[in-house]
């Protein structure tokens, strides 16, 4: 199977220590980025980074938070990224997505 994790309308980059211990192989991160209540695009990079997921899915950046939410996210992540309408992946395709960042349009 895959682990996902989705983190919500998270607001802080600090996880408890026991839950960062818990958390290991992420293969896809759904993250907000889009501030105003939420990570923003600077936070939700540096914890992307911190907890090393093979697929990055930026979220909460359209018709809510920073109206450049996603622009700045993607500019701060420095990676390129890939635009779909609908996302399939195998398991077996998640060696070659190490921190690829996929963003799912409307």
């Amino acid at each position: 199977g895959m682990t996902i994790m989705h983190l919500g309308a998270m607001s802080d980059t600090m996880l408890p220590p026991k839950a960062r211990e818990a958390i290991e192989n992420i293969d896809i991160l759904f993250v907000p980025v889009g501030g105003d209540g939420v990570l923003n695009a600077s936070e939700a990079k540096k914890l992307s980074t911190v907890l090393e997921p093979h697929i990055i899915i930026p979220m909460h950046w359209s018709g809510m938070g920073e109206p450049k939410a996603l622009d700045s996210f993607l500019q701060e992540s420095g990676d390129t990224y890939e635009k779909v309408d609908k996302l399939t992946i195998k398991k077996k395709d998640m060696a070659e997505k190490e921190g690829a960042i996929i963003v799912v349009t409307e």
